[in-house]
This record gives structure tokens, C-alpha cells and sequence, in this order.
């Protein structure tokens, strides 16, 4: 996580002002195994996610194990951001993705992510978006 902010805190900077997005998600995705950093402490992590967390940046976890809460609540992502998965389970994967491409397309319509959205909640045409545009100009990790 601390290598992927970096990158994409980097690649943001580079950017000229108007071409810099209005959103940022994070989504991690892991598979429960060992995920141990060489190169971050826990406390230098939880530090990035709450900076890029008041620039409006937004992180999800997926994980596929019980220790899935309390592995993203200690890197202070919400309870509300966090699912487990099965990831033993074709359907169970391809649901959590489902759910992710449902919750990506509503922080992308409203800002907010909503977990438990469903495509109908949050697909829009132009003609119903205030200003005419299409407001799928978001940065996705």
C-alpha cells in the first residue's frame, strides 16, 4: 500500500492543476497471505492513508480471511470500506468485484463510496448530470 500511494501521490504532482482528478480510491485487494512490509511501519502507513485521506482520497479493503477487519481497521480504513471474500469460491470473487464496480461507479457519480450500492442506484446518462458532462473523471488505483 505505502509503495502504490507513493506512486500515485508522485504521478498526481506531475500533473498540471486542471488535469488533476477530483477523486482518488484506493482499492486493496489481498488474498489473507502474508503481506509483511520491508519497507513501511505500520505507524508511517496509517500516517500516509490519514494524509491522502484529507486531500479527499478514499480507501477500500478487500480481504480474503476473518483477519480482514481487524488487518484494515489498524491501518485505519473504516469499518464501512471494509468486505471479506471467499476467495476459494468463483462466485464469491466475482461478487466482491461486482460489489467493487458498483461501489467505484457510485464515488464516481457522488463522491461517496457506497458499498452496498447496485448498478441501477448509480448509473447516470449525461442529460441527468447538473452540467451536461459525464462526471467519470476520477483517478482509479
Amino acid at each position: 500500500m505505502g509503495l502504490g500511494i507513493d506512486k500515485i501521490s508522485s504521478c498526481h504532482a506531475e500533473l498540471e492543476e486542471e488535469e488533476k482528478p477530483e477523486r482518488i480510491i484506493m482499492v486493496v485487494v489481498t488474498d489473507g497471505g502474508e503481506n509483511g512490509s520491508k519497507e513501511y511501519r505500520r505507524d508511517v502507513l496509517l500516517s500516509k492513508i490519514n494524509d491522502c485521506r484529507s486531500n479527499g482520497w478514499e480507501f477500500v479493503f478487500l480481504g480474503a480471511d476473518e483477519s480482514a477487519f481487524s488487518e484494515a481497521s489498524s491501518m485505519g480504513i473504516s469499518k464501512s470500506m471494509i468486505r471479506g471474500y471467499d476467495a476459494s469460491s468463483c462466485v464469491g470473487v466475482s461478487s466482491i468485484y461486482s460489489d467493487m464496480s458498483c461501489a467505484v461507479s457510485s464515488y464516481r457519480c457522488s463522491g461517496k463510496v457506497d458499498m452496498d450500492a447496485d448498478m441501477k442506484d448509480v448509473i447516470r446518462t449525461e442529460d441527468e448530470a447538473e452540467d451536461g458532462k459525464s462526471d467519470f473523471d476520477g483517478l482509479i488505483v
